[in-house]
């Protein structure tokens, strides 16, 4: 299985690169601190906590593994 970002501009978190809000995303004081990035850990952390769909990640399966 891979995980795929949800592509809507009006979804909570739209960045494909890091979990910043949609809200805070034109904020010009946001610091370095404020921003975590969508990495393979935290995006299993999410997943693994049933937490997939508040940072608008979705479990999609490969068709790939079932190949002969």
């Amino acid at each position: 299985m891979y995980c795929l970002t949800y592509k809507s501009s009006m979804s909570k978190f739209p960045c494909h690169f890091c979990l910043v809000t949609r809200d805070n995303l034109a904020n010009c004081n946001l610091q370095s601190d404020d921003i975590k990035l969508r990495t393979h850990a935290n995006m299993l952390e999410y997943f693994n906590q049933g937490l997939e769909k508040s940072v608008c990640i979705e479990q999609v399966p490969n068709f790939f593994w079932k190949l002969p």
